[in-house]
């Protein structure tokens, strides 16, 4: 696994073989995985694509929602292959994460409540995983991480 800088070209293929719970929590927000990968990348002052054996399996970035305050919003939507790859995720992950919280002094988004694998991931990368909300009929749990 390697991280490249994401472009709109991968899109297409990690949206078609996204992961069951990655496109529930992109419904959840009223999107379809294409839609959602494209307004994500758009919206991100920072995004990579991890590449396996040369191919998209994974986009992931962080929106600023102040700048002022140091409050970036990281995201991550992914194939099952990318999964499959957890202790990479895990090693190439936290020096993004350190990358980001240099700009950004706190992290905060959400993931699906059932989601545990992705739960799994944002634990080990250092996030707290805690609280709950529902948005779109779909539970979520919040997550944070502060530098």
């Amino acid at each position: 696994m390697r991280l490249v800088p994401a472009s709109r070209a991968h899109v297409g293929p990690i949206a078609v073989r996204m992961r069951a719970h990655d496109r529930a929590e992109c419904a959840a927000f009223g999107c379809d995985p294409k839609t959602a990968l494209r307004r994500s990348l758009a919206a991100s002052s920072i995004a990579v694509t991890a590449l396996i054996d040369g191919r998209p399996e994974a986009m992931m970035g962080m929106e600023v929602r102040s700048a002022v305050e140091g409050l970036g919003a990281p995201w991550m939507l992914a194939t099952d292959e990318a999964y499959r790859h957890g202790r990479d995720m895990l090693r190439l992950g936290s020096p993004l994460l350190d990358h980001l919280a240099d700009s950004m002094r706190r992290l905060v988004g959400v993931v699906g409540a059932d989601n545990a694998r992705a739960i799994r991931v944002l634990r080990r990368w250092g996030f707290t995983v805690e609280g709950g909300t529902m948005i779109g009929g779909m539970a979520f749990l919040r997550f944070e991480m502060e530098r």
